[in-house]
């Protein structure tokens, strides 16, 4: 009889699995990971073509991100990877279980390369990088929530030199130079409703807004200019 009962009890238990009651929701999971990862990395295109789960056999409830139940937000240390652990809080009665989820991904993301030599305060632009795309894998972690974004060229300078074949990470880049040292320049001095310009000579380099020397090409007088577009700056 007691046989009979725990073989009833077993089936019942392999029905309520085959009908999905126990089964944890692994889309909804998935989808959690897959989201976040699409919103770290938005600017450089990533396309995740495999995502595993792993979470303990232990865990005698249904894993899933759906609610009432809650899955914490991926870390930046876990997004700098292609692996990492999450918490999803599952609704039990009035409580919560606490069940660690263990994923891996498999995806290829937009790089920017320098294509040659990027000298000091050059703008980073189409002529000296170029847009490949690579394994997510690939990346040094250190460098994959860094990775300056192809929407930026033409927008910024670099900070120093960069190598050929280099991956452009924003750390590598700085507001781009409007104005280089050496160049002729437009001058524009304001004095009540007037407004004159003159040729002049960039002594230093200049980012938008940025003070800088300035020498007057007629008169080689120094000055000192705010720069206010490319080739462009406003005398004091």
């Amino acid at each position: 009889m007691m046989r009979a009962r725990c073989a009833a009890w077993a089936l019942a238990i392999c029905a309520l699995l085959d009908s999905g009651v126990f089964a944890s929701d692994m889309e909804s999971i998935k989808r959690h990971v897959r989201q976040s990862y699409e919103k770290a990395y938005r600017a450089h295109d990533i396309a995740i073509s495999q995502i595993t789960i792993h979470y303990p056999e232990s865990a005698q409830v249904p894993i899933s991100c759906q609610p009432p139940n809650v899955c914490s937000s991926l870390s930046p240390a876990a997004l700098a990877k292609g692996s990492g652990t999450f918490i999803a809080k599952i609704r039990q009665g009035t409580g919560m279980l606490s069940v660690p989820v263990s994923y891996s991904i498999q995806a290829e993301i937009t790089i920017l390369r320098a294509k040659s030599i990027i000298n000091t305060n050059t703008s980073i632009d189409t002529q000296n990088t170029q847009i490949t795309r690579t394994e997510f894998s690939m990346v040094k972690n250190s460098s994959l929530l860094r990775l300056l974004a192809p929407n930026m060229l033409g927008k910024v300078s670099a900070r120093s030199i960069i190598n050929p074949n280099t991956i452009i990470t924003e750390d590598k880049v700085k507001e781009r130079i409007l104005v280089q040292k050496g160049d002729i320049i437009t001058g524009i001095l304001k004095e009540q409703n007037l407004q004159i310009q003159t040729q002049v000579q960039a002594l230093q380099h200049g980012m938008k807004n940025e003070i800088i020397k300035v020498r007057n090409i007629t008169t080689q007088k120094i000055l000192r200019a705010r720069v206010v577009d490319e080739k462009t700056a406003e005398i004091f």
